[in-house]
């Protein structure tokens, strides 16, 4: 479903910066030419859609429901998507040849990752006796946050180049853990899962914890820096209105940690498209 999810985004953005090559041969001005005196726009509004490559550092421990001893989750990574709004304010005597901008933005983001470790051999059952195989401990982790971005956005010059950067803080609306035990010799299975719950009838993957428990020191909170380049494409008319299509690329550089006290931390590679009306 995830995937689903990165390829309708994807094609959807791809679909959207072909078709605003049909309308980049009107970009002279946000105004219109048949009325000098029209005033030209100064703030633009719209919405932000974009896919997020979530990489998570530092590491964690858990403990499972039997005190199971866990691995440390050293690294681990996934995709993700971000969705909101985003208002621009041009600054400067004059909007229409303003270079500089300041941009407010407020997004869903889900910026969960996968893990996977290896782990000291664990007894097995063959036949009527038991003996001992290596197992993979696999966490899969849900971190999502509503965001809020402050931004300047600098244009180089008259080209439509230009970066934007800016603080980013992070509330965290969920972090949660579906954390598994996997048998990796597909002849073997485990002896008793105890209080665990099998995953297949098998018996070879058992689930060790679907909950937030094991993270109370959660931090609800996040900061960081945003930085990257754009594009951006002025039309004189799209769908209703003079618009800015502005396709993106920033890295957000986490600088506090997922849990209070460590040094887990969630950075991620963001690529999207910003679509803004001129009001």
């Amino acid at each position: 479903m995830q995937k689903l999810i990165r390829h309708v985004i994807g094609g959807g953005i791809l679909a959207l910066l072909c078709s605003t090559g049909a309308f980049a041969q009107f970009d002279v001005e946000l105004s219109n030419p048949l009325e000098p005196e029209a005033p030209k726009p100064r703030i633009f509004i719209g919405p932000i859609i974009g896919l997020n490559q979530n990489f998570h550092s530092g590491g964690f421990e858990t403990t499972g429901e039997q005190d199971v001893e866990c691995p440390v989750f050293d690294g681990g990574d996934a995709s993700g998507i971000y969705i909101g709004l985003s208002g621009e304010l041009r600054l400067g005597d004059d909007p229409a040849t303003s270079n500089s901008s300041i941009l407010i933005r407020a997004m869903y983001d889900t910026r969960g990752a996968s893990f996977e470790e290896g782990s000291e051999e664990l007894p097995a059952r063959v036949g009527t006796g038991v003996e001992s195989t290596s197992v993979t401990y696999v966490s899969e982790i849900t971190y999502n946050v509503i965001t809020v971005d402050v931004m300047y956005k600098l244009l180089f010059g008259e080209s439509k180049f230009g970066i934007q950067v800016g603080p980013s803080l992070n509330v965290v609306s969920s972090l949660s853990n579906y954390q598994t035990l996997e048998m990796n010799d597909e002849n073997l299975f485990f002896e008793s899962p105890g209080d665990y719950t099998y995953l297949d009838p098998s018996a070879k993957n058992v689930l060790i914890m679907q909950d937030n428990s094991d993270f109370p020191n959660a931090a609800s909170l996040r900061f960081s820096l945003k930085a990257g380049v754009i594009y951006e494409i002025p039309l004189r008319h799209f769908v209703f209105a003079p618009a800015l299509v502005v396709p993106h690329v920033m890295y957000d550089l986490a600088l506090t940690s997922v849990i209070s006290g460590s040094e887990w931390s969630v950075s991620s590679l963001q690529t999207g498209v910003d679509i803004r009306w001129a009001f």
